[in-house]
């Protein structure tokens, strides 16, 4: 049986080609294929293509801005305040008028006893009309407005007196003293705080601990006062409580890089160098910029004699003109032996 002769659609006089879905001859083939596309559709094409690409880079912005803002979100959550400033820094690089954003950040760094990076955006916060839509937020920023300005607690009256140069230190002991037992509630905590540090230059550390504990129990929000009762039972020479008193503060923030240098350094005194260097370095992983740290990795590395290390520490020392670098040096010759 012939099979039958099929016709070119186009031109409907020669034979089709076989194995095509559309029914054209071969010169009708190839005059399609050659055909210029118009202008209009290339102008077109080239209109589309640019907005696809706009529409892409400003998704790409938009998912880092989402990923980073919900990372902040999950940080504060496990109270992990530095994770979450950095995450909601970078959120601020998509999207740097975001109210929302610049209150979470605010929020974070106060939490986390940040007040450089709080000062930066008080101004800023305080002329945020977002709250308006958002009473939740609202309270969350008020109650950290309250918490940043607990951090002041210094008054007129304390600085003239711990800047008066003519009162022996047993004297201005006495009139800060006198002050917390005024009836002057806005004094209290400051008073405390700087009686504290009156006892413990004065080698007072049982007087200190009480001082700061006062301190502490008025303003309990406020767990850097722990720092210094750790420091005072660490100069007497009672390291389990001081150790016990710093890792209260990981109640309120995981992060927390000066309770991590301060173990490191009674770690030293305990000559416990490898748990010194564990603290010393989740400090500084946490800050990279905390110099305190950094002298606690040189010093736990040269008892481990891990010599290289502790030359590449004391570089970034050197780099940033480290205030007690002669005495990290002095520590390394063995001059100093105080950690031995």
């Amino acid at each position: 049986m012939t099979e039958e002769k099929v016709i070119c659609c186009n031109c409907e006089e020669e034979e089709a080609l076989k194995d095509y879905p559309t029914d054209l001859c071969k010169n009708c083939r190839e005059a399609y294929i050659k055909y210029p596309v118009p202008m209009w559709i290339k102008a077109l094409s080239v209109i589309v293509l640019i907005v696809v690409i706009f529409s892409l880079m400003h998704f790409k912005s938009s998912l880092i801005g989402a990923v980073n803002y919900e990372r902040g979100l999950k940080a504060e959550k496990e109270l992990k305040y530095v994770t979450a400033q950095n995450a909601y820094k970078k959120a601020l690089d998509q999207f740097p008028k975001s109210e929302l954003l610049k209150s979470r950040l605010f929020i974070a760094s106060v939490k986390g006893d940040n007040l450089d990076e709080s000062d930066k955006i008080y101004d800023e916060i305080l002329e945020i009309t977002y709250y308006d839509s958002d009473k939740d937020l609202f309270n969350e920023v008020q109650t950290a407005v309250d918490l940043y300005g607990k951090h002041f607690f210094i008054t007129e009256e304390i600085e003239k007196i711990i800047g008066n140069e003519t009162l022996s230190m047993s004297q201005v002991i006495s009139t800060i003293e006198n002050l917390t037992k005024s009836n002057k509630s806005e004094n209290s905590c400051g008073a405390y705080y700087y009686l504290g540090t009156a006892y413990y230059a004065n080698g007072e550390y049982e007087k200190a601990i009480s001082a700061f504990n006062s301190a502490y129990s008025i303003n309990p929000e406020i767990y850097f006062f722990k720092i210094p009762i750790a420091t005072c039972y660490s100069d007497l020479d009672n390291y389990e409580k001081a150790k016990e008193v710093l890792k209260e503060t990981f109640i309120f923030n995981k992060e927390y890089g000066p309770a991590y240098v301060s173990l490191s350094f009674i770690n030293l005194k305990e000559h416990n160098y490898d748990e010194a260097l564990k603290n010393a370095k989740e400090a500084y992983s946490i800050n990279k910029n905390n110099l305190n740290a950094i002298e606690a990795i040189v010093i736990s590395n040269h008892y481990l004699k891990n010599e290289n290390e502790r030359d590449k520490y004391i570089k970034i020392l050197e780099e940033n003109n480290y205030s007690d670098i002669d005495r990290v040096k002095d520590i390394v010759n063995g001059k100093i032996k105080d950690y031995e």
